[in-house]
């Protein structure tokens, strides 16, 4: 195939080399290894300069995907970041998320699956407030009772969110989001029955064809999983702009910049928004760009983009089918605040989206894609939706044909 997809023999070898590559740099850096504790429970800024530094170095002589730097930071960091009693579940890769709602009550997804941890966590609430007092100092964001909200990245790229009284009032809660695990091929998801044999055959063609793509699903549905796993399908040599609020995406290409949004500082100064980002990878000459998720202004960038020469770009929003998932854009390009009537930002979307696919998860914890839709023009007032699968009965079933590849023509 032209895009070259990865095979799991690669992806496997380049996994052994970032792997080998991480614990070379863990024993360089084992004095820092050694002083983490609930008392200093992350690296300085200094020594996370220095890690970052000698990862990078070492990574550019290895050359490989892009993907794997993030891999082997997130690797590197989880043997120097302590958690205190969390630690256990920190450094669980199939652990995802960890959830604290109070002193005895637990939980962490692990596998897909949301379980229950027995017993209190912490010893007291104090000792919770203080790790995570300690954590904010270390990563210099203030969290007291004038700012009982921390909302902050931790250095292997998990999201760390907690909160204090006066705004939890039942005492201190804490969720950690973690990211970026092995990367996932679009033929691992395959295996597992989140999309059938037809439809990776036609999301290949939709890439390869430089079709521009939404993903849509619910929180934890799998739209980052699989917007990874198409990036293996894109042509090796497409240079490949990446915009998100978070860092977490994984281009399974080598030739990849990564744009992170920057939040404001306690006095409201110094934030560079999702926005400015998007209009601002249009000046870094890129031939896709892709949007971590949109939520809100720009939604309009990311059209006008779409529509201006940047074919076969991704994105991903919030919505439950795919004709929320325009009304969702419809209401994201007004908040804008650019003043367009209804009628251009749905022209607008018909001509940018061509294609819609929805990421459910299901009640026994599976991840699939349960709709494929394609947009063709306008109907009316609406963009016209092209129901091309759906997932029906446990199963996936072929409603129509793709208008779009009858024949293969190319854009």
């Amino acid at each position: 195939m032209a895009s070259e997809a990865y095979s799991e023999e690669r992806l496997r070898e380049e996994q052994g080399v970032a792997e080998q590559l991480a614990r070379g740099v863990i024993a360089a850096f084992a004095g820092v290894r050694a002083a983490a504790s609930p008392q200093k429970p992350i690296p300085t800024r200094e020594e996370q300069q220095k890690i970052r530094l000698t990862v990078t170095e070492r990574f550019v002589e290895k050359n490989l995907p892009a993907m794997w730097r993030s891999y082997i930071i997130r690797l590197v960091f989880q043997e120097m970041i302590n958690f205190g009693p969390l630690q256990a579940h920190f450094v669980d890769p199939d652990v995802s998320e960890i959830m604290v709602n109070s002193l005895y009550d637990a939980y962490v997804e692990s596998r897909g699956r949301l379980e229950r941890v027995a017993g209190p966590i912490f010893s007291s609430e104090e000792e919770m407030i203080r790790i995570l007092s300690t954590l904010a100092q270390s990563l210099l964001i203030p969290f007291d009772l004038e700012h009982p909200l921390l909302d902050a990245r931790m250095p292997d790229g998990s999201r760390l969110n907690a909160t204090i009284w006066p705004i939890s009032p039942w005492g201190p809660t804490m969720t950690v989001r973690r990211f970026g695990g092995t990367p996932m091929l679009i033929s691992n998801l395959a295996a597992r029955g989140a999309l059938s044999a037809e439809m990776v055959a036609y999301l290949s063609e939709i890439l390869l064809n430089r079709y521009n793509l939404i993903v849509f699903g619910g929180t934890g549905s799998g739209k980052t999983t699989l917007i990874n796993a198409l990036t293996g399908l894109i042509q090796p040599g497409h240079r490949i702009v990446t915009v998100e609020d978070t860092a977490e995406l994984q281009v399974q290409r080598p030739h990849v910049v990564t744009l992170e949004a920057k939040p404001p500082d306690p006095f409201g100064k110094g934030g560079i928004s999702l926005r400015r980002l998007v209009q601002n990878a249009l000046r870094m000459r890129p031939d896709r760009i892709i949007v971590g998720e949109v939520r809100g202004g720009e939604a309009l960038d990311m059209l006008q983009a779409m529509n201006t020469g940047h074919d076969g770009s991704m994105s991903t929003l919030h919505a439950n089918n795919s004709r929320d998932a325009v009304r969702r854009l419809e209401n994201m390009v007004l908040m804008s605040g650019d003043d367009l009537p209804l009628t251009a930002i749905r022209d607008q979307i018909a001509s940018a989206i061509h294609v819609l696919v929805g990421m459910k998860r299901l009640a026994d914890g599976r991840r699939v894609v349960h709709e494929i839709a394609e947009v063709h023009g306008m109907e009316g007032a609406v963009p016209r939706l092209h129901p091309v699968w759906a997932w029906e009965q446990d199963r996936h079933v072929q409603k129509f044909r793709s208008e779009f590849l009858r024949g293969g023509t190319a854009r």
